[in-house]
């Protein structure tokens, strides 16, 4: 269970990853595709858009990384620690 903790915590590091490539060069970004639920989702039309896109990438990828690492990874690596 632990890896999987982990790997979610990896893939909420790439959206931290996402997000500050579009927050910090809007200009490259224009043109990407986000996956959607159906295939094609959102898609960045300009740097507006991708500066705004960016910004909330890096916010939801930040407090998601934190939330998994303080609700669940923390709490079970100290009751390993206690079990051993």
């Amino acid at each position: 269970m632990l890896v999987v903790q982990v790997a979610s915590c990896a893939v909420w590091l790439m959206l931290i990853g996402w997000g500050l490539v579009l927050s910090l060069d809007p200009a490259y970004t224009v043109g990407w595709v986000f996956p959607g639920k159906s295939g094609v989702g959102p898609r960045v039309e300009d740097e507006d858009d991708a500066w705004g896109i960016g910004w909330l990438t890096l916010g939801l990828g930040l407090f998601c990384t934190v939330l998994v690492i303080d609700v669940e990874i923390i709490p079970r690596v100290r009751r390993a620690g206690r079990e051993s």
